[in-house]
């Protein structure tokens, strides 16, 4: 049986050319990769409204990413007075809001973590040294 990495040969401190990996970059999470990628993706957008003076319509490309795209759809609908869209651009802006936690009652130990806060209890450590 052959042993692990027998079949690469050694140049110096690196393996030869030909028995380098293909740039093999598996990743551990495809959708992100994917996901990232088309939201980076270079589009065109056409915007087609009517010129208020002659009437006739207009056409504007304006390049941009999925990304921009995006932001400014939710830009707009949060303008529009969507509570969802202004509830997350303000989270993803100024962050969210933070929640009170208030807790009441007792903690009920277990016969087990009673003995162990005894036996900590017993302990001197005023007088432990402690070496770095």
């Amino acid at each position: 049986m052959a042993k692990r990495g027998e079949h690469l040969q050694r140049v110096g401190k690196k393996f030869s050319p030909e028995y380098q990996p293909k740039n093999r970059r598996v990743s551990t999470k495809p959708l992100t990769d994917l996901l990232l990628r088309e939201l980076n993706a270079k589009k065109e957008i056409r915007i087609t409204a009517l010129d208020p003076i002659t009437r006739k319509p207009i056409t504007v490309i304006i390049p941009a990413t999925n990304k921009e795209v995006i932001t400014r759809a939710l830009l707009v609908k949060a303008a529009k007075g969507d509570t969802k869209a202004i509830e997350i651009v303000y989270d993803r802006t100024e962050g969210k809001v933070p929640m009170p936690l208030q807790m009441s009652g007792q903690l009920e130990l277990s016969a087990k973590s009673r003995q162990e806060l005894s036996r900590i209890d017993d302990l001197d450590i005023e007088d432990a040294e402690f070496s770095e």
